[in-house]
Order: C-alpha cells, then structure tokens, then sequence
C-alpha cells in the first residue's frame, strides 16, 4: 500500500493542488486499498538490473498483494490491491 501511495504522490499529479485518494474495504475474505491520483500511469523500465534503488515498485506490490490491477484513464490512475485474510 504504501508504494502505491508514494508513486501516487511521486508521479500521479498533473499539479501541486490534486489529491490522491485512499481507500480501504474489508470484507469476509480479506482486505482491498484503491489508490487513485490524476497522473498519466506508465511502465516504466530503469534497465538497472537487480541492484537498482528505483523502479521495481510494480514488482513489489505484485509479489506483496494477492491481486493487483492497475487501471489508467483520461482521468487518472487507479491502483488496486487485495490480500486474503487468514481464517480465525
């Protein structure tokens, strides 16, 4: 969550005035974060192999999330992440 958090606040404005919006649900089965900014989405590739201290953000919330679905618009991004709740 909170990469998709700092990219949102990083990357995902067009000013210094947008919001990026959070939002959290719970249901029966586990837990979903919505991250939603105004910035432009785009996969970007630093080339700088396993070393690098930046560009493997996507890559950790795909292996930390159960499910992970990036969806850009004329409006936005959206990033959502769910992870499944162990019974009690």
């Amino acid at each position: 969550l909170t990469e998709a958090v700092t990219n949102a606040v990083r990357h995902g404005s067009r000013s210094a005035a947008d919001l990026v919006e959070l939002s959290v649900e719970k249901g029966d089965e586990g837990i979903s974060f919505s991250v939603r900014d105004r910035g432009r989405f785009s996969r970007r590739s630093t080339g700088g192999g396993p070393m690098a201290e930046r560009g493997r953000g996507l890559e950790i919330m795909e292996r930390l999330s159960d499910e992970l679905d990036i969806e850009p618009s004329p409006a936005g991004t959206e990033v959502r992440l769910s992870r499944r709740l162990a019974a009690a």
